[in-house]
């Protein structure tokens, strides 16, 4: 679980590092900005391949934890997958945006953390090794690029 948590918190940080739309200054990150304006953009890329079974329950309820215990009007939040297979979920291989950048404000919290909830460990289980696919997919939503 530990080695789970580590690459989910290395690829969130890898994403934010790399954003290119990012426009604040580090400082902005501390003393805070006025809502909807110059927020950072985090994109939570979420592994969600088969090896999705263990840990699933115990990571989602840290992820949904996590939104709730956001500031509001702080973050644009978003959430990505990795395309799911089986049934008429058959996708090419990636990244799909599940909920797109917005201002975590009081709504848009609720929100996310309801999807989050509403995970499952099989109906939204992705293509595995499609890692490199998911993150070249995160940097061009990120950059305005075409998917």
């Amino acid at each position: 679980m530990k080695h789970r948590l580590a690459k989910i918190v290395v690829t969130v940080a890898l994403v934010v590092t790399h954003c290119s739309l990012l426009n604040a200054e580090d400082i902005d990150l501390f003393v805070g900005s006025a809502a909807g304006t110059n927020l950072p953009n985090v994109l939570f890329v979420i592994d969600n391949t088969a090896n999705w079974n263990t840990a699933f329950a115990n990571e989602m309820t840290a992820l949904a934890n996590t939104l709730n215990s956001m500031p509001e009007n702080k973050f644009n939040i978003g959430i990505m997958l990795s395309t799911e297979t089986g049934t008429n979920n058959n996708n090419i291989s990636g990244g799909y945006v599940r909920a797109a950048i917005r201002t975590m404000n009081a709504s848009n919290k609720q929100a996310y953390v309801n999807l989050v909830r509403s995970f499952d460990k099989l109906l939204d289980k992705g293509n595995g090794g499609a890692s490199g696919v998911t993150m070249a997919e995160a940097y061009l939503y990120l950059s305005g690029g075409a998917p």
